[in-house]
């Protein structure tokens, strides 16, 4: 999963987050590809789903893998805004 809330709710007691899947679907506005690397931590091509984004306890959250690359953040960014309607 990535997790897709500012670091200023860090405190809270959940977080947002959108789940990764290894099994692929077309869906260029809410599926982000990512690639493994060693930055990412993930073990196989994945894709971002921008369409499941959901909140969850922070208790149930694990240790963190890795961290996208600075462009799969901006393309997550975007897709987030496309998703949720935050721009016109």
């Amino acid at each position: 999963m990535v997790i897709v809330q500012d670091d200023r709710f860090d405190s809270t007691a959940s977080v947002t987050v959108c789940p990764l899947t290894t099994n692929p679907v077309e869906a260029p506005l809410v599926r982000i590809a990512v690639e493994p690397t060693a930055g990412t931590g993930i073990e196989k091509p994945s894709q971002i789903m921008v369409d499941k984004v959901t909140t969850m306890p922070r208790a149930n959250v694990r240790d963190r893998l890795g961290r996208l690359a600075d462009a799969d953040l901006v393309r997550l960014d975007r897709a987030l805004v496309v998703f949720l309607g935050l721009a016109d």
